[in-house]
């Protein structure tokens, strides 16, 4: 074996020692972490934005039209061979040009404050727009703290279900040292193995639970289903209430008040309100 051809080897099982090892790598994903990234790769989060955009376009719109229009426009033509003259209506068979100009412009002098509204109206469906984003960016933070919540109990129900398999098997293992010296029947030995069984049920379950919510928790990230991740308790979490000391009609009229989807939904009230209150304007045709 050449020196050159061993050389090769060796960086070649380096190299895939090394990128096994990347493959492997575990990273460890925080509550925060989560919901920031989730914010971010949401597609209902950038239609909220299009929708912001679009609504600031319509102030926009609404604004312009305070001004005056004008446009302009041309025409050429080229006649020839056998036609009609425009100046006699007579065939003729001579060739003529002919090009026209016109200017346009209008302006509104008076609409009963129609333009007025349409720019008050705009401006509200705007701040809709925003309370709608920000009622999207909440319900994200609400459904990945869910499924960060699930994972953890499920990572927890694991462990105390492991730990419960344990405990049964040294009862076992103390059971057939009392069934060898003859104080234990040999038919209680049916209750512990069905216990175990109990057991092993439990950690599959507890297993299949963490993969289910993990698996929900990529898809709501927009992460690859072999993404190798992991996720962490989160440590000193500041409570604001306590649920012990507070009742249901507390937490509505707070909701009601801090809630950014029933604000947008008053806002888009206060919207047709508007529109509905814009004047009605009656045209005479002479």
């Amino acid at each position: 074996m050449s020196y050159l051809f061993r050389k090769c080897l060796i960086f070649l099982l380096v190299f895939i020692a090394a990128f096994g090892c990347t493959l492997k790598a575990q990273e460890i994903w925080g509550l925060e972490k989560c919901v920031n990234h989730a914010i971010e790769k949401s597609l209902q989060v950038e239609g909220s934005l299009l929708t912001l955009d679009n609504a600031d376009v319509d102030v926009s719109t609404s604004r312009q039209s305070r001004y005056p229009s004008l446009s302009a426009s041309t025409n050429v033509g080229w006649n020839f061979g056998r036609t009609i003259d425009p100046t006699n209506n007579q065939f003729i068979t001579e060739t003529f040009f002919n090009n026209g100009f016109g200017l346009n412009s209008n302006v509104v002098l008076f609409n009963g404050s129609k333009i007025n509204n349409s720019i008050d109206q705009s401006i509200v469906n705007v701040k809709a727009s925003l309370k709608d984003l920000e009622q999207t960016k909440r319900d994200i933070t609400l459904n990945v703290s869910t499924l960060y919540l699930n994972i953890l109990f499920a990572k927890e129900n694991l462990v105390n279900a492991e730990r419960q398999l344990k405990l049964t098997l040294e009862q076992l293992s103390q059971l057939n040292k009392q069934i060898s010296v003859g104080n234990r029947p040999e038919n209680d030995v049916l209750d512990i193995e069905a216990q175990i069984a109990a057991n092993e049920q439990s950690i599959v379950e507890a297993k299949n639970s963490h993969t289910i919510n993990l698996l929900n928790l990529k898809q709501l990230l927009r992460l690859d289903p072999d993404y190798n991740m992991d996720i962490v308790a989160p440590k000193d979490l500041p409570f604001g209430t306590d649920p012990d000391f507070t009742s249901f009609n507390d937490l509505y009229a707070a909701a009601i008040v801090n809630q950014a989807g029933i604000a947008a939904n008053e806002l888009r009230l206060k919207s047709a309100e508007l529109e509905r209150n814009w004047p009605k304007l009656i045209y005479i045709h002479l």
